[in-house]
């Protein structure tokens, strides 16, 4: 999993940026890319989800669409991300197979260790800090939780809430294999410089 995990969430991007600012995030280096939406119908969802399978796929960046299992089969994504509340996982990778990649949100010890049990390559956990990108996001679990799941879970971990550039560093020295991040990107006027300075890649 990509030390930076960047999540475009279209309820602060307008629609007619979606594509820019993906090609941004990109163009700074980033290796994986969420789709995240709450707003658009499902045409226009495809329709973005299709264009930035087809950006992700020339640039060989994954592409994960959130909640959607049909968008992501629709769309050729590379895997989806799940809520506690979608649909269930065992049916997501029914309808998946085998190859692409199934991503869950934990936000306790619990569900983290029972996520093992489940077919999901991958676990977000979190929030680890206060965060305003979702309304009804839980109460903050900490960077000491988050070491607890570290250390309870084999499968891979991407930390997620709250987290910037400036406090990225502990939360991968605390035991995420990587972070989401959102508003600390999407609110930065220049993106694609922001994701060369968090992944390391030199811009020319």
């Amino acid at each position: 999993m990509p030390p930076i995990y960047p999540i475009i969430d279209d309820s602060m991007v307008p629609f007619g940026r979606l594509c820019e600012t993906a090609e941004a995030i990109i163009g700074g280096g980033a290796e994986i890319l969420q789709f995240r939406s709450k707003n658009l119908t499902p045409a226009d969802l495809l329709a973005v989800s299709m264009e930035l399978r087809r950006m992700t796929e020339d640039s060989k960046v994954l592409f994960i669409v959130n909640d959607r299992v049909d968008i992501a089969l629709l769309s050729s994504a590379d895997g989806v991300h799940l809520g506690q509340e979608d649909l269930p996982v065992a049916e997501a990778r029914r309808l998946l197979g085998d190859e692409r990649i199934i991503g869950l949100s934990t936000h306790s010890v619990k569900e983290a260790m029972e996520a093992g049990g489940l077919p999901v390559d991958y676990i977000s956990f979190g929030p680890v800090y206060r965060t305003a990108t979702k309304t009804d996001a839980r109460s903050p679990r900490g960077l000491r939780e988050l070491t607890t799941v570290r250390g309870q879970v084999g499968l891979p971990v991407v930390a997620i809430g709250g987290i910037r550039e400036n406090n990225c560093r502990l939360v991968l020295e605390a035991g995420a294999d990587s972070v989401a991040m959102i508003s600390d990107i999407l609110s930065e006027a220049g993106i694609r410089e922001k994701l060369a300075r968090l992944t390391g890649r030199s811009l020319s």
